[in-house]
């Protein structure tokens, strides 16, 4: 059976969670395609949908700009 096209905020969420090794929520799922990263249409009023082969091409990265504590507390 072919996967869908198009996917839910949900499903994208967890496959770019699992693509990134680390967890992602639904709302930078719809944050990526309002800035053009993964294409999205409407199902209704509410709901978007978003194209999974743009959502299976994102990697999101570690943030590098949270410390470090335990850097910190040996240096002291």
């Amino acid at each position: 059976m072919a996967k869908a096209e198009w996917i839910t905020a949900k499903e994208a969420a967890e496959i770019i969670s699992k693509n990134s090794g680390r967890p992602i929520i639904q709302q930078y799922v719809r944050d990526l395609s309002q800035k053009g990263r993964i294409k999205h249409k409407p199902l209704d009023g509410r709901t978007n949908v978003y194209l999974r082969s743009d959502v299976e091409k994102v990697r999101i990265k570690k943030n590098r700009n949270i410390k470090d504590t335990s850097q910190e507390e040996s240096l002291v």
